[in-house]
């Protein structure tokens, strides 16, 4: 309700699916993700319903990330692999925060412009 007036729209309901993905994801607490979710969400959801398909969240890291840095060799390689995944996740976030504006993704991590741009394509976020 809050987003349909903010946005001056119809109401939409959420599906028994998308709102189990709202409910099992861990917000720690995070409003404004949760409220950037929704509202993202209804902007994406071209009925009345807001389908998983609408729902962009953020995976937590897993094994899966730990699979694909490399666990032979020097440890400094590895750090350096783990870093480039940190790095791609957390411009992910803040891109996904602010709805992919590159400026205010690119203030709220403190870097310019013109990196945030050469991060996007060096880790193929677009």
């Amino acid at each position: 309700k809050k987003f349909a007036a903010e946005m001056k729209t119809d109401e939409k309901s959420v599906s028994e699916e998308a709102m189990k993905l709202l409910m099992d994801y861990n917000w720690k607490g995070n409003v404004r993700e949760l409220e950037n979710t929704i509202e993202r969400a209804m902007i994406l959801a071209d009925g009345k319903t807001i389908e998983p398909r609408h729902i962009s969240l953020l995976a937590p890291p897993t094994d899966s990330y730990l699979d694909s840095l490399p666990m032979d060799g020097p440890l400094e390689e590895t750090t350096k692999a783990a870093l480039r995944v940190a790095e791609s996740l957390r411009i992910r976030r803040a891109l996904e925060r602010n709805r992919w504006n590159k400026t205010r993704a690119a203030e709220e991590l403190n870097i310019s412009y013109k990196t945030l741009l050469t991060k996007i394509k060096e880790y193929g976020l677009e």
